[in-house]
């Protein structure tokens, strides 16, 4: 049981410390490949982590869920910016 409990804070902990390490490179990696192009690279990241958790064994699935942290962190700004571009600001109230 105690080792259930310390592989289950652990799995909680890892989501945001990617989340953390991607914010770190987010700008960097938008400014360099370009927002589409950044995506097209995090996708095949999630497809990554899909593989690796896949797996089944408990480090690929702890590596699984840094990766899952980390493209969420970038896929967040990056999104948020390509909404912004899309939706016309004359039409704002």
């Amino acid at each position: 049981p105690e080792d259930r409990v310390g592989a289950s804070g652990n799995l909680s902990s890892l989501y945001p410390i990617g989340a953390v390490v991607g914010m770190l490179f987010t700008g960097k990696l938008i400014a360099t490949f370009g927002r589409r192009k950044g995506n097209m690279i995090l996708d095949v990241a999630v497809i990554v982590s899909l593989l690796v958790a896949s797996l089944g064994s408990l480090s690929a699935i702890y590596l699984s869920r840094f990766l899952f942290g980390l493209t969420s962190s970038v896929y967040s700004v990056a999104a948020g910016i390509t909404m912004v571009e899309c939706f016309p600001t004359d039409k704002a109230s």
